[in-house]
């Protein structure tokens, strides 16, 4: 009853391939996501999650590590799942890895 790559590869078919998202990363998302949505301050976002201003601020802003719980709050806050933070994120990722300059 094991799980193959075929059956995870299967549900994850929308996933963006390239380098895995840091916190920072998330972060950014978590911004762009909360900027799309018309009159979410960061202050408003942080009220409806149940979080401190400063909490969200740092999380947005400087990375900071966080929590399942918290990231669920912020996901439930901003009306979208887990999940598209996350998709959202690695976009950024992908990016910003696109954007550096190669090493020859």
């Amino acid at each position: 009853m094991g799980y193959g790559v075929n059956a995870a590869s299967a549900q994850c078919s929308d996933r963006v391939q390239g380098p895995i998202p840091d916190t920072a990363q998330l972060g950014r998302a978590i911004q762009d996501i909360r900027s799309e949505k018309p009159k979410m301050t960061g202050e408003g976002l942080a009220e409806a999650a149940v979080l401190d201003k400063a909490h969200v601020n740092r999380a947005e802003n400087h990375g900071r590590n966080f929590t399942w719980k918290t990231l669920g709050r912020i996901a439930e806050a901003l009306d979208v799942p887990i999940s598209a933070l996350v998709l959202k994120a690695e976009e950024i990722a992908a990016l910003e890895e696109s954007s550096k300059p190669r090493r020859r």
